[in-house]
């Protein structure tokens, strides 16, 4: 299900911009009860991060706008369907205005076809994304994180390679670090 967006996913992409609508509306009902304050938590409802987390068809976008670099909804529209199949353009449009809302995405207004761009770069937004597995899922243990991850799932030859170069290049900075 994951690989394609057919009307059930497209039912849960719905899901979740009406779940972000709900949430945007009652902190507007939240912020209008309690009146302005300066603590950026109470006019966004929320701790402020530097790095929001996106959900997953929101990450998929992401994927998209990374890869293409800053596009209009049509050329999102268009790269999306093509790995997932078909996707109303109407709900990439709502996902990229409620993104945009979540500050994960900023929009060039400056043609007649806004032109979305990411926020954050890829590897902001998977720092923070691991960095929140590792401390909620694993007790802050990184080791744990990646024993789990190449017990669950076989690494290819190359994967391995390129891990145990990781491992020699922290080696060698630890190293140093001890000189």
């Amino acid at each position: 299900m994951a690989g394609q967006c057919g009307p059930k996913v497209e039912d849960d992409c719905w899901r979740e911009v009406a779940a972000a609508s709900y949430e945007d509306q009652s902190t507007k009902i939240f912020v209008d009860t309690l009146g302005k304050t300066s603590d950026t938590r109470v006019t966004t409802g929320k701790p402020m991060s530097s790095t929001p987390r996106p959900t997953d068809t929101e990450l998929a976008i992401l994927r998209v706008l990374w890869a293409l670099g800053p596009s209009t909804v049509r050329q999102v529209h268009s790269a999306w369907e093509s790995q997932r199949g078909p996707v109303a353009y109407t709900t990439v449009l709502k996902l990229l205005q409620v993104m945009h809302d979540k500050q994960l995405v900023v929009r060039d207004t400056s043609t007649r076809s806004h032109v979305y761009t990411p926020v954050h770069s890829e590897d902001a937004v998977q720092g923070s994304l691991v960095t929140d597995l590792v401390s909620k899922a694993f007790g802050g243990s990184a080791a744990d994180l990646v024993m789990r991850a190449l017990s669950v799932r076989p690494s290819s030859p190359d994967e391995l390679h390129r891990i145990r170069e990781l491992i020699d290049q922290l080696d060698a900075e630890g190293a140093e670090g001890e000189e």
